[in-house]
């Protein structure tokens, strides 16, 4: 691994001294980049106006860490070692040599930070805790009490801090109970803990030939080839396998603040075949789906908690916090939104296509998702709910009011836990 390391931040010097292509390439859309997108501020709704008789006492919020850095070595290492064998056999492509020069790239910011919050993510949480304070000014002034929980992994445990250290520079007055760690696997990393849905998850499962026809029908070789030239392999599924290796690669550059992919890598189609392809795999594997319904169960601490500190919230307002956090990862969201059927999170097809009109992994869980249910009581002592995904506005029960009481609402969460009450839905 370091002679290869080596050997490819050689060819990238020697790319770099001979000078890059006269060509003009363009980026390639950041909404194909997927479960890599960095958040999207602009396309978020303005700040809630709740009307004058509503006041909101309480939020809950379920979130994916933030914008991070490439998770691991792994991510890399198929794509090195296939440039590492085409540059020793005199076959690398001179878009082969430039794409090393990329890795190296990538080397020199990820290198001790593989798999941590990235700068662009402390920004993004920054930003979300602004918004939170925006839709609920309360939080801005006096004593004021808050709880969040995360997973153990370091960049959730990073993500739950950055936020709740963004509201403590808005209001020194208040007070945050903060935790992390193995015990609350069950509640926010259930996708290992959950026997049952982590076998479902794993490799040989239902999953897996559906995943391999599509990717056998729609994802090119010609990305592969063009870095490792025409007569590298005539083995078209492990071309496309590493297609999809420098799709993983380059669809994470902005997030760990590198330039956005463009099409020096991939055409927009090669792009978004390889997008839809990826779409189609976290869609088989994380949510509800005719292949399965593991995910049901997995999530059903996660729903039962949810609801539990909502329903305390609404009968005891006065000695309970303001806020409710639980910070984990796009396999924690990705179920749980299925379940809850929030629109645009839930489908049952296995046509590939039909996924990518119906659930867009961008759409449900970017770098930084979020759940966040706001909690309002009336003058009359009611309390309702208004829900938002991702900084935009839902409608959380199909047919109902976007913003309804919150018994209707608790009561309709706890059904979507038992697949016969769903199936009504």
């Amino acid at each position: 691994m370091v002679k290869r390391c080596l050997l490819l931040l050689l060819i990238a010097g020697l790319s770099a001294i001979l000078g890059k292509s006269a060509d003009t390439y363009e980026p390639l859309p950041r909404e194909l980049d997927g479960s890599m997108m960095i958040y999207d501020f602009k396309a978020c709704d303005p700040v809630e106006e709740w009307p004058d008789s509503l006041h909101p006492f309480h939020a809950l919020y379920v979130a994916r860490h933030g914008a991070r850095f490439l998770s691991s070595p792994k991510k890399v290492s198929k794509v090195e070692k296939a440039l590492y064998e085409a540059s020793t056999s005199g076959k690398i492509t001179p878009r082969g040599t430039d794409f090393c020069a990329l890795l190296a790239d990538i080397a020199r910011v990820t290198d001790g930070n593989w798999g941590a919050l990235s700068p662009v993510g402390v920004e993004e949480q920054q930003r979300l805790a602004e918004t939170l304070v925006a839709l609920f000014p309360d939080i801005k002034e006096g004593e004021r009490s808050l709880s969040a929980c995360a997973t153990f992994v370091p960049r959730a445990v990073m993500t739950m801090y950055q936020f709740c250290h963004r509201l403590t520079d808005i209001n020194r007055q208040v007070e945050i109970s903060t935790s992390e760690g193995p015990r609350f696997s069950p509640l926010l990393y259930f996708f290992e803990t959950d026997s049952a849905y982590r076998t479902f998850r794993d490799k040989g499962a239902a999953w897996e030939e559906p995943y391999k026809k599509c990717v056998d029908a729609i994802v090119p070789t010609a990305p592969a080839r063009r870095l490792l030239g025409e007569d590298a392999s005539n083995d078209n599924r492990h071309l496309r396998d590493l297609t999809l290796e420098i799709y993983d690669v380059i669809q994470s550059n902005p997030a760990a603040g590198l330039p956005q992919a463009t099409t020096r890598w991939m055409t927009e189609e090669e792009y978004r075949a390889c997008w839809t392809a990826d779409n189609y795999l976290h869609y088989l594997r994380n949510t509800v789906n005719p292949l399965s319904d593991a995910a049901r169960g997995a999530v059903s601490e996660l729903v039962n908690r949810i609801c539990a500190d909502g329903d305390n919230a609404a009968e005891n307002p006065d000695s309970v916090g303001v806020f409710n956090g639980y910070f984990g990862h796009a396999e924690t969201l990705m179920p749980l939104l299925s379940v809850l059927r929030i629109p645009g999170c839930h489908a049952m097809t296995l046509d590939w296509n039909a996924v990518a009109d119906q659930w867009k992994v961008q759409d449900v869980v970017p770098l930084g998702a979020n759940l966040l249910v706001v909690m309002l009581r009336a003058d009359s002592g009611r309390v309702y709910a208004a829900v938002r995904l991702n900084g935009r506005n839902v409608s959380p029960i199909p047919g109902r009011p976007a913003i309804l009481e919150w018994n209707e609402l608790s009561r309709f969460w706890k059904s979507t836990l038992d697949p016969v009450s769903a199936l009504s839905n």
